[in-house]
């Protein structure tokens, strides 16, 4: 979140269809992309593992990490920390960004200060 905000992450779920060994690194887990001039930090990435039992797990780094057919995967990319203060984002652009899904009505609230937003 910032002024100009930073770039966008995506979430994507993927099934397994046959047995095999899932390899993921993902970089900034524990100091996320920061934000400059005011602007806040990124969210970092990760994979959630689901088991086909419904047991999930959240890694970071994986080598070899066995997925049978059944379960799925969420991966989740980081996106970029923001540039200047939120509080200074024209409304039209966080109302823009709501409408594409780009934030949720609630991290408009908390971030930019944008209630009721459209």
């Amino acid at each position: 979140a910032g002024k100009f905000r930073g770039g966008l992450g995506f979430r994507k779920r993927y099934l397994i269809l046959g047995p095999c060994d899932l390899q993921a690194m993902f970089d900034r887990v524990k100091y996320p992309p920061w934000g400059v001039h005011a602007g806040k930090a990124g969210k970092s990435g990760q994979i959630t593992v689901v088991k086909k039992s419904g047991e999930s797990e959240v890694i970071y780094k994986s080598k070899g990490y066995p997925l049978e057919p059944g379960d799925s995967i969420i991966v989740e990319t980081g996106g970029g920390g923001g540039y200047g203060p939120p509080s200074e984002r024209p409304r039209e652009l966080v109302d823009r960004d709501l409408r594409r899904g780009y934030v949720s009505a609630e991290a408009a609230a908390k971030d930019y200060g944008v209630k009721g937003a459209q």
